[in-house]
């Protein structure tokens, strides 16, 4: 199934390990080292090769690498001599496909792909290649493509793309594009080719010509505007014995720059290293002194990654150990949180009313907390008060469930703060989540952009949909709901709600989608069989649906992990035997954008979904973190999910941290 949301993390750039170390791999062309180190720019570095590999491009963590396969042109991903995965088939006899590079935070690969007789044009496919057709083949988009020229060479940076473009009688192009800008636009930067962006993204490295010599350029990367900044010429050839110099790429540090130089023939030779600072320098310098290297230069970062365990001495303490671990003090300079401008409270001991708290603590941007239904907690208290800081009268808790759920003790101890007290109830867990939905959309008379529903007979299914809403959520723009079936049954309250939206479920007769679109999927077996049973009212029309089942609640959670994140910042484990750690951790992930995958306490090792999940997906995020203590999810989980996201790096282990 295609990712449904079409998520976006926000770009990370690219980070070398303290330090600026690295590892500095050779793809493509020696297969085997003559040395194990390298100095550039005067910092030594670890040097390997994978000549099996064309074209590799380290993620930003420098757990995956993708690259081209030398014999079928597929695109793969995962670690040069180990595990791979196929994000791209092989190519079709006569195409050629090149320079794969990690856009949104290493989330998705785009490369240059040329059919015979065609224009190179950008492809797109999600690094971990879990996305995939009815046939199970990993799906590949178009990214971008300009009639009448190619498009070549993307390399990326946070959200910055550049790439190459070469028309017949015209020179080449260097374009630069920043994805993380809505409504951006390509732009000229240079002539030249082969671009290279610095780790900081403020400059690019690419190679022109003047006559028969070529040399190695760098120029900013903001948009000029009217008037093309003056390149800054690094190399200095002279015409009388000038050398061809390919695929200019940066040090981690910024302060070199590593190139290959082609012989006579414009057959690689060697793979050499100049310093980024000089203007015509000819001081060219070996990677391997004495030994010439041939193949694509690339450095791989050493970022360290981090599992992170939330654990309360119960449940309600854990849920404060969360917040404490994401949202800031009110009022505190320095505070490193983010700034809560609400909070959600649910009742500590069941949780009929709770499942769409998570989407709605995500939406309105604050905890998801847990009290019980005697009276507020002052642990609690203090916690609220902590993170939105002194009641002043617009300070909102939304408090879900009736009386019966959360007594009036609770509320009026907060109205005694001076907090401004929301309660979301309606008769049952069904009119309750329908209450809660129509708090997250604003209204009643506002329709959701998704509609999640899972059965309300049981917890695991609705929290994995729950911290999938909340990540669509807390992006802005859009709007995510969760609702509830009565197990295979459909409740009249979901029905009355889904009824007057379900001909807005169906796509075009193309397979596009109608602007007013809402996406309705099915979380769980039980819930896809509610949607397909005879129940809409008559005089409203059928709808359409996706279904996300697994063969149990863990492996339905990485169903949902794989459908909607095709991006992630982190990823979250709780146990899938209880409800409340998950519950506060799935609003945790919601504004952290990463999946709520559930764990069995009782296994030996990781389900299946979760290993496959963060192995696959370790190219675009190094932040596990895992809730509840050990008895809830055993202590061998940190290792295990450590293991799973470390690259080179390593990965360290931590217990609830704190932001203040």
């Amino acid at each position: 199934m295609a990712a449904a949301a079409g998520m976006i993390s926000p770009a990370n750039a690219t980070a070398p390990s303290p330090g600026g170390t690295a590892h500095l791999t050779i793809s493509g062309g020696s297969s085997s080292a003559p040395a194990s180190t390298s100095t550039v720019a005067g910092t030594k570095y670890d040097l390997g090769f994978a000549a099996g590999a064309r074209d590799l491009a380290w993620a930003p963590t420098g757990a995956r690498a993708a690259w081209i396969d030398a014999t079928s042109g597929a695109v793969v991903t995962g670690i040069p001599g180990g595990a791979t995965t196929m994000i791209a088939p092989a190519a079709a006899n006569g195409t050629v496909r090149t320079h794969p590079a990690w856009i949104d935070g290493g989330a998705r690969v785009v490369w240059s792909e040329k059919a015979a007789g065609g224009n190179a044009v950008l492809k797109w496919s999600y690094g971990n290649g879990l996305e995939k057709d009815a046939n199970s083949a990993p799906i590949v988009h178009d990214f971008w493509s300009l009639a009448g020229a190619d498009v070549l060479h993307p390399d990326a940076v946070g959200g910055l793309l550049v790439f190459q473009i070469s028309a017949s009688g015209k020179p080449a192009e260097v374009h630069a594009w920043n994805l993380g800008q809505a409504g951006s636009a390509h732009y000229k930067v240079a002539n030249g080719w082969d671009p290279s962006i610095s780790p900081d993204g403020s400059k690019v490295a690419f190679v022109n010509s003047a006559g028969n010599v070529n040399d190695i350029y760098t120029v900013g990367t903001a948009n000029p505007g009217a008037a093309l900044a003056t390149p800054t010429k690094i190399t200095g050839q002279t015409s009388a014995a000038p050398n061809a110099f390919e695929h200019p790429v940066w040090t981690p540090d910024g302060k070199g720059i590593v190139f290959q130089w082609l012989d006579g023939g414009g057959h690689d030779y060697d793979t050499q290293s100049v310093s980024a600072t000089g203007t015509g320098s000819t001081a060219y310098t070996q990677v391997v002194p004495g030994t010439r290297v041939l193949g694509l230069p690339a450095f791989q970062p050493l970022v360290r990654s981090h599992v992170v365990r939330l654990a309360g001495a119960d449940r309600g303490d854990t849920a404060i150990k969360t917040s404490q671990s994401h949202w800031a003090t009110a009022g505190k300079a320095g505070s490193a949180g983010a700034p809560a401008k609400a909070v959600v409270l649910s009742r500590s001991d069941q949780f009929a009313d709770a499942l769409g708290g998570s989407a709605l603590a995500a939406k309105v941007g604050g905890p998801l907390l847990l009290t019980p239904t005697a009276g507020l907690a002052p642990t609690v208290q203090a916690e609220i008060q902590r993170v939105l800081g002194p009641g002043d009268g617009t300070k909102t808790v939304y408090v879900l469930g009736g009386e019966k759920a959360l007594s009036p003790a609770v509320a009026d101890a907060l109205t005694k703060l001076h907090y401004v007290v929301q309660r979301v109830a309606g008769a049952d867990r069904y009119s309750t989540a329908v209450k809660i939905a129509q708090t997250v959309t604003g209204g009643a008379d506002k329709a959701p952009d998704y509609i999640l529903v899972a059965t309300g007979q049981n917890f695991p299914d609705a929290l994995s949909a729950g911290a999938a809403a909340g990540s669509i959520n807390a992006r802005g723009g859009k709007t995510a709901v969760v609702l509830l079936t009565n197990d295979k049954l459909m409740p009249q309250p979901t029905a009355d709600y889904l009824a007057p939206l379900n001909a807005r479920t169906n796509l075009n007769a193309d397979r596009s989608k109608p602007g007013n679109f809402i996406e309705l999927d099915s979380v769980g077996k039980q819930a896809e069989l509610a949607l397909s049973s005879h129940w809409i009212p008559p005089g409203y029309q059928a709808g359409s649906f996706a279904a996300l089942s697994g063969a149990d609640r863990y492996d339905t959670s990485f169903k949902v992990a794989s459908y909607f994140f095709g991006s992630a910042n982190a990823a979250g484990l709780a146990t899938g035997l209880n409800w409340a750690d998950a519950l506060s951790g799935g609003a945790e992930m919601g504004t952290e954008h990463g999946p709520l995958l559930l764990v069995n306490p009782a296994g030996a090792t990781l389900p299946a979904g979760v290993t496959a999940w963060l192995g696959q997906d370790a190219g675009q995020y190094n932040r596990v973190e895992i809730f509840g203590g050990t008895v809830a999810v055993p202590a061998a989980v940190d290792k295990m999910a450590g293991a799973l996201v470390a690259g080179p790096g390593g990965v360290d282990y931590a217990s609830n941290p704190h932001v203040d």
